[in-house]
């Protein structure tokens, strides 16, 4: 099992922060890779159980579902249950915490996965940093986003 975890400081509120990413089917407004995302089964993106699809630039489709929230502690954790990408069991957790010193927000993105066994050799290693260059694109464009 491999594991991502990313973490940064966004120079903003966390209330300000969670009002962009923290409804599950916000990612094409802070996730550079995504131009679409539909929820499938009538459930908000705040909802437990929601199932989003979004469609990236290149066309490819992802499938999940959040599986927790906590509104109190600003994170939700989801699955993946339908990529173009051979992941196997994958989870993966974005949470908020406040940075008390100078009212910023630490986030953080992790996950967990393997690869599906019909992944190339040398997947994983290569999965974890592909994972983690667009988790730090992601953080880099909610930043630029909430200076807007």
């Amino acid at each position: 099992m491999i594991r991502v975890h990313e973490s940064a400081v966004i120079p903003h509120p966390v209330s300000r922060v969670w009002a962009l990413v923290g409804d599950f089917n916000s990612m094409p407004d802070w996730q550079p890779d995504i131009v679409a995302s539909e929820l499938q089964n009538g459930l908000p993106g705040t909802a437990v159980g929601c199932v989003r699809l979004t469609t990236q630039k290149d066309g490819s489709q992802i499938l999940g579902i959040q599986v927790d929230r906590s509104e109190e502690e600003h994170r939700y954790t989801y699955a993946i249950i339908r990529s173009p990408v051979p992941l196997r069991d994958y989870v993966g957790w974005l949470e908020l915490r406040p940075v008390t010193a100078d009212d910023t927000t630490l986030i953080e993105w992790s996950c967990r996965f393997g690869a599906a066994e019909d992944a190339p050799a040398g997947f994983e290693p290569d999965g974890a940093a592909f994972l983690a260059d667009v988790f730090w694109r992601s953080f880099a464009n909610i930043a630029r986003c909430l200076v807007a």
